[in-house]
């Protein structure tokens, strides 16, 4: 019974070891978030952003980019379905969960 007790002295930091391996390999740090834009006349472009990139900035891109015309779009995920309004407009790519790669669509409004 005595051998019991240093057995069980060294369970915890083998436990607390392999605990903070398996925290460092879930946080991987992103640097660069590929975003592929499906227009409304089915025609697709991409981009490739910073995970800190605002959403309104990828907007920007989309509008300068776009080959399917000028109209006013909203901007949605395909699954989980998501369309972003204004409120999402200054929030990180990151914070909007399109990191590290998202396919976003155009829908007229």
């Amino acid at each position: 019974s005595s051998s019991a007790k240093p057995a069980s002295h060294v369970t915890p930091p083998a436990a607390s070891s392999s605990a903070s391996g398996s925290t460092q390999s879930v946080l991987k740090e992103y640097t660069t978030c590929r975003l592929q834009f499906r227009l409304t006349d089915g025609t697709a472009i991409t981009g490739t952003f910073k995970p800190t990139d605002i959403l309104s900035s990828i907007i920007s891109h989309v509008e300068a980019n776009r080959t399917d015309g000028a109209q006013p779009f909203a901007l949605s995920t395909t699954f989980p379905k998501k369309t972003f309004t204004a409120v999402d407009m200054e929030k990180t790519l990151k914070e909007c969960g399109l990191v590290p790669s998202a396919v976003l669509v155009l829908t007229k409004q």
